[in-house]
């Protein structure tokens, strides 16, 4: 995975979604949506660059290498402030576009969080 071009389609797509206040709507395991709402965390909009951010994520490998690397992702934006919005567009992205990723980014949040 390009963690760098990764961040930056985030980045975009944060902005993108500071502009927007639409929700989405997508359907969760019940333990990341609880999770997600303990945290006060809600779901943007899936951002236009959905595909793009997938395409950079690639194919997760096995083992915890995934989910260590989106981990440290989200570690990346603790100090902009935008923890909360770049996992609810993570989250939007990896279930409404890269759904080969959810079990990684679970583990991830839930290690995070």
């Amino acid at each position: 995975m390009d963690t760098a071009a990764v961040q930056q389609l985030l980045d975009d797509a944060i902005a993108e979604a500071e502009r927007m206040a639409d929700t989405a709507s997508v359907e969760l395991p019940a333990t990341l949506a609880e999770i997600l709402e303990q945290n006060g965390i809600e779901l943007p909009a899936a951002p236009t660059k959905a595909p793009e951010i997938c395409d950079a994520l690639g194919t997760p490998g096995v083992g915890t290498t995934a989910a260590a690397a989106l981990r440290s992702l989200i570690e990346s934006f603790v100090a902009g402030g935008e923890v909360g919005l770049a996992i609810g567009l993570l989250t939007t992205v990896v279930f409404t576009t890269c759904p080969i990723w959810s079990p990684h980014l679970e583990t991830a949040i839930e290690q995070f969080l």
